[in-house]
């Protein structure tokens, strides 16, 4: 019989009360076991039961688990949780300090605000990273500061790096860009040289040398050697607030300008979040400046988080005790990100403080790190009225740049955005303001710390309520101040779909505007209204003409359902809009928002993400766990072990199937290993304890205690356990009885193990490099060839022939342990590698960087790679790969999820054309000189064709021709054979004929059809002004089309080899359709379908396709559809779009390639559409929405399961 909980102490107010609603709700379920809700919650029961045991309040993510285990509902307990964590916070609030009344200011703590040059003598941990800071910027002159936000970015610029330049005598500015980089540098630069900001900010945005001109006077009078350093502190603010390209660009022209000048006086550092590195790769010129000019901020190490805590305190006579001391640095130690945390969680001990020490007490009263500003948060909150809580919401959500493929970041506003007439408005800022919740700054507002986006829930879930709805209003904000700069300029308002979108989402009253806000939208509403009065003005006279009253009440009608289709497509769009937004950051969201939106109405941008999710989504699937650490699987691939805060996790494919660990042991886990066996699992913490757990029993049979230096990483070697801590790699029995040895070290610090499939060589990355031993002889065998240095990541692929490696240099290299030892060096690593793993194939290797991608490499093929994108906050910091072909990246917070079998095929990426085979069964392309087919996952076949300069494939994909530039051949692809080869003067285009009889060669001779078998040319066509880059056989080979130089199109008839057809202003790239009377070609107007047959000179019979997404690019290659239905075009902007071509106009758009589309190939009936890319992948497309749907809606239900939202209607027919 279950033992009865303990009775509650009422004494524990708020605590005590919450327990007893989570006893009565257990209590209405039936009061199932705690070990019964442990499986359901996925919780230790110690864990659950404490939560209803009434001695602290338990945690949110625990209290959800309880409620869902017992069928509560979570956004009422969520609720309650909130409202108890106010009601806790404002019962320990101190009425007053107990040193006899100390101002706050004394507190040596500065909670989430940043530390400034004011704080430079309490800034402690970051002593040695400043040294090395102030050291690479002495000797360079661009240099890039990048870290997860909350790593200390710009207190270390701030309080580490500015005091130590101006002590040197040097002259330093320091500003964060904000929405006009330009105007900031300006008026900083300004103040230095006693000019007018307004003359500098002309002369910058002119110039590319006047920021360096700038800084050359500011200097003049110092000494040779000292030189101005321009710090940029959150330069991410330039992609975040800077809406404007051309100014952003300028802005780093100018900084790249001024460091690289001959005579440069300048230095720049910049500060960047290390999720916005992506993003700087967008501009060549930064990247080139970025190469080796990086400098990395990482979690602080125990040490510096010991003096970070301690010496602020003992700085005005304190101490932290003992206790408090463990507890934090156990929970902080090696989490990115977390110091503000650590910091406002500090302030609020101080106040609670006992005498003169800080306590393990008063930090428990205050929350603990993660919940400690929550409360401060909800403490103020739930003190306001009503009025002024709706208006702190509403002041919240405006200081939030929502994330493109980010995480979402703080946004300054100018102070006149904010409704000033409100008199809570003052209230409220005010009330944020001294809580250190905001900062108010010269006329501007911001949240002090983006860690209060990401711990406050109640923030969260503002932001999650309606993603849409804060664009469309963030958009509403930006056009309301161009309209006021523009001095209320009519043709600044809003007009047509857009204003109804606004409107429509305005009439929902979910957010309130501010008075300028709606004197735009009412401004627009007038004005359209102006307009369509205007319009019935002038069709009055003819309404009445020819409207008689049963044509009235058909219009009548017609107007009623063009109203619902109106709102419907509005909605539609709306949720397209959100589920392409949310793509890169939330696949499961994204594909449910797109079967709703095309549930809704059935449009191009509704089929458009439909469309991509199915063919190309972000990934598989996601796990979602708080503070991951560490990841493996187990050897048969069915299991995945993620280790935590204090906890471990078992999971198996989407679900978790175990949790493991104490919660009263709170160390990080650092690093997992699974026995051969798989029913092992070796865990290491980040305080040096070694555990061992039996994975079947689901308990822990061995453990040793924390006392120690972090563990990097574990692996079993038959009946011992290898452990790398520190510079050591120490051997354990596998029961943890006893160490029974450890390798000879003198390698410096040992990063990480990896053990061959054979079990015999453990290889270790070390600061000295790769270490291979031989456990079999315990000896040290022959060293790689390598250079010297650190190696942070190694792994073995799966048949142990060979290793791989990456260093902190961006290095990154394969050996070869048996047969040529050749080693392979792959280019074009630009961010560090922070995991390695092999696929199962052995070839393809896996890397996962900081920049939130994961890369896979082709081991044959160096210099051929695949890009997953993850967009995790803080980036991803390991990886790991199963034997049945699972990819697990991990990230601060979740597991992302790929299948291999799933995954892009892998393509060159030069443009070479690809088809399916005849019967559609794999594919076909022209792959780096080789002929290549394409089944299933992998690539086959290899025969040599020579390189070419172009190729085609004939329209029945029996033949493919070459052209080498001085020969041009054709090869029968079935048999895999040359048919024909001969030499042509420099061709530069070719087109083969439907069977492949005849080839059309473009030459420096001219244009002229080919016999192939007798290899002889048939006709020559004459006339085209200019070399020709393009050309098409009709499918019956009677006319040839072409285009190039001149944007000319001509069209000659292939028997008498005259002209019949000629169109100036077009791109060329001239494509017929299937039934060979249709010609699709693009030019300045856009994509048109035209008949050649109509004119003998300018073809007058056409339908206008229009250009879709290609907009800013000519395509680079466009193929009908079997059926001639839809025309595929794609081009340099990563995108294909399907032209409608009965009834015009784009069909769809579909993304997902990161690089240019440069081939396109349809199967034979038209279902599916593979286009090859730059970004070395083939992707297959579902063109029709009914497939694709099956399958989104399959994916929701296997790889994104959300049980606590309803299904998808699309889904549930």
């Amino acid at each position: 019989m279950p033992r009865p909980e303990r009775p509650l102490d009422a004494d524990n107010g708020p605590v005590a009360e919450f327990a007893a609603e989570l006893r009565l709700l257990r209590e209405k379920a039936g009061s199932p076991p705690y070990r019964e809700l442990a499986r359901r919650a996925h919780y230790s029961v110690t864990t659950l039961s404490e939560a209803a045991g009434g001695k602290r309040l338990p945690t949110l993510a625990v209290t959800l688990a309880y409620v869902s285990a017992c069928g509560g509902n979570r956004d009422d307990w969520e609720q309650r949780w909130q409202e108890a964590t106010a009601q806790l916070a404002a019962r320990e609030a101190p009425t007053g300090s107990t040193n006899g009344g100390e101002s706050d200011l004394e507190c040596p703590y500065v909670g989430l605000a940043a530390f400034g040059p004011e704080d430079a003598d309490r800034f402690f941990g970051r002593e040695s990273l400043t040294y090395d800071l102030v050291s690479r910027v002495s000797r360079r002159r661009f240099l890039a500061v990048f870290g997860a936000s909350g790593a200390g970015k710009s207190s270390l610029l701030r309080a580490g790096l500015l005091p130590r330049i101006r002590s040197r005598g040097e002259m330093a500015v320091l500003f964060t860009p904000g929405p006009h980089p330009l105007e900031e540098c300006a008026a900083q630069l300004a103040g230095l040289t006693g000019g007018s900001a307004h003359r500098l900010h002309r002369e910058i945005r002119d110039d590319a040398r006047g920021l360096h001109l700038a800084a050359l006077q500011a200097v003049a009078g110092a000494p040779p050697d000292g030189d101005l350093v321009v710090v940029v502190d959150q330069f991410e603010e330039i992609f975040t607030l800077c809406q404007d390209r051309e100014e952003r660009t300028a802005f780093l022209t100018a900084l790249l300008t001024a460091a690289r000048a001959d005579n440069s006086r300048t230095r720049i550092v910049l500060g960047v979040r290390a999720d916005f590195f992506a993003r700087c790769a967008e501009h060549p010129e930064l990247v080139e400046a970025l190469r080796d000019a990086q400098l990395l901020v990482g979690p602080m190490s125990t040490e510096e988080l010991r003096r970070a805590i301690t010496q602020p305190a003992a700085r005005v006579g304190h101490a932290v005790e003992g206790a408090l001391l463990a507890q934090i640095t156990a929970e902080a130690t090696g989490q990115p990100g977390i110091l503000p945390l650590v910091s406002h969680t500090m302030r609020e001990t101080w106040r609670r403080r006992h005498g003169n020490t800080l306590t393990l007490v008063g930090y428990q009263a205050a929350g603990g790190i993660r919940d400690a500003l929550a409360r401060t948060a909800e403490e103020l909150y739930t003190g306001l009225t009503e009025q002024q809580q709706a208006r702190a919401a509403q002041i919240f959500v405006r200081l939030v740049a929502l994330g493109e493929g980010t995480e979402d970041t703080k946004r300054r506003i100018a102070r006149h955005e904010l409704d000033t007439d409100d008199p809570d408005t003052d209230v409220v800022l005010d009330s944020l303001a001294r809580t250190r919740l905001l900062t108010l700054d010269d006329g501007t507002v911001e949240i002090t710390h983006e860690a209060l986006i990401r711990c406050w829930p109640r923030l969260r879930r503002w932001l999650d309520e309606d993603r849409a709805g804060l664009r469309t209003h963030r958009e509403l904000t930006e056009a309301t101040a161009a309209w006021e700069a523009l001095n209320h300029d009519p043709s600044a308002l809003y007009r047509g779909t857009r204003l109804a979108v606004v409107r429509e989402w305005a009439n929902r009253g979910r957010t309130a505007l501010t008075p300028r806000e709606s004197a735009f939208l009412a401004a627009s509403v007038r004005d359209e209204e102006r307009a369509h009065r205007s319009v019935r003005r002038r069709n009055r006279q003819l309404y009445w003409l020819s409207v008689g009253l049963t044509v009235l009440l058909l219009l009548v009608s017609g107007i009623a359902t063009g109203g619902e289709l109106q709102r419907r497509n509005t909605t539609a769009r709306m949720l397209a809009a959100e589920a392409e937004a949310v793509a890169a950051t939330d696949t499961g969201t994204a594909i449910r928002r797109s079967l709703e939106a095309y549930h809704a109405y059935d449009t191009p941008e509704t089929r458009s993400t439909v469309l991509s999710l199915a063919g190309h989504p972000n990934n598989h699937g996601e796990l979602r766990q708080s503070g991951t650490s560490a990841l493996a699987f187990s050897p048969d691939g069915a299991v995945l072990a993620t280790g935590g805060q204090g906890e471990l996790a078992l999971w198996s494919h989407r679900t978790r199937i175990a949790e493991l660990g104490s919660p009263q042991e709170t160390a990080a886990y650092s690093a997992l290993g699974f026995a051969p066996d798989g029913k092992r699992l070796a865990a290491g913490r980040e305080n040096g304890q070694i555990e061992v757990w039996d994975t079947t029993g689901r308990v822990r049979i061995a453990a040793t205690s924390g006392t120690g230096a972090r563990i990097t990483d574990v692996e079993f070697t038959g009946q011992i356990l290898a452990v790398a801590r520190g510079t050591t790699v120490e051997l354990w029995d596998t029961a943890l009885r006893q160490r029974t040895g450890e390798l000879p070290g003198g390698f410096g610090t040992v990063w990480e193990l990896a053990l061959s499939p054979d079990g015999r060589t453990l290889a270790l990355a070390t600061d000295n490099g790769i270490v291979l031993w031989d456990l079999g002889t315990n000896t040290r065998l022959p060293e790689l060839p390598q250079p010297r240095g650190p190696v942070n990541e190694v792994a073995f692929s799966p048949d142990g022939s060979r290793i791989a490696a990456a260093r902190p240099d961006l290095s990154l290299s394969m050996w070869e342990l048996t047969g040529s030892r050749r080693t392979t060096g792959f280019p074009g690593v630009t961010v560090p590698v922070s995991g390695l793993a092999f696929a199962p194939d052995g070839r393809t290797l896996l890397s996962a960087s900081f920049d939130n991608t994961v890369t896979l490499w082709d081991g044959d093929r160096p210099g051929q790679r695949r890009t997953l994108l993850a967009t995790e906050p803080g980036g991803l910091t390991d990886i790991a790969a199963s034997r049945d072909g699972s990819i697990a990246a991990m990230s601060r917070d979740a597991i992302l999820r790929w299948e291999m079998a799933r995954l892009p095929l892998a393509a060159p990426e030069s443009s070479a054309p690809i088809t399916y085979t005849p019967d559609g069964s794999a594919l076909v392309g022209a792959a780096d000189g080789t002929l290549v087919e394409w089944r299933g996952n992998g690539a086959a076949g290899g025969v040599p064709l020579g390189r070419a300069v172009n190729a085609v494939f004939s329209r029945d994909r029996t033949k493919l021709a070459l052209n080498s530039g001085n020969t041009v051949s054709v090869w029968d692809v079935v048999r895999r054979t040359k048919e024909a080869e001969w030499a042509v003067p420099e061709a530069h285009a070719i087109a083969l004929s439907a069977d492949g009889a005849q080839l059309a060669v473009a030459d420096t001779e001219g244009t002229r059809i080919w016999n192939v078998a007798q290899r002889r040319p048939v006709t020559s066509l004459k006339g085209y002004p200019g070399r020709p880059s393009a050309l098409d056989l009709s499918p019956d080979g009677r006319r040839l089309a072409a285009g190039g130089e001149g944007d000319v199109l001509m069209v000659w008839d292939v028997a008498s080899g005259q002209r019949v057809a000629e169109e100036a202003d077009t791109w060329g790239l001239p494509t017929f359709a299937p039934d060979g009377k249709h010609l699709a070609v693009f030019g300045y107007s856009g994509a048109t379908l035209w008949d050649p047959e109509n004119s003998s000179r300018g073809i007058s019979g056409f339908t206008r396709l229009g250009r879709g997404m290609l907009a800013d690019s000519s395509p680079a290659t466009t193929a009908f559809s079997p059926d001639g239905r839809f025309l595929a075009a794609a081009g340099e902007n990563n995108t294909v779009v399907l032209f409608d071509v009965v009834n015009g106009g784009p069909w769809a758009t579909l993304t997902g390639h990161t690089g240019p589309v440069h081939s396109l190939a349809w199967n034979h009936d038209g279902s599916r559409l593979a286009t090859a890319g730059g970004d070395g992948t083939i992707i297959e497309w579902s063109t029709a929405p009914d497939q694709a749907i099956s399958q989104l809606c399959q994916m929701l239900a296997e790889d994104f399961p959300n049980h606590d939202q309803p299904r998808v209607t699309t889904c549930t027919r």
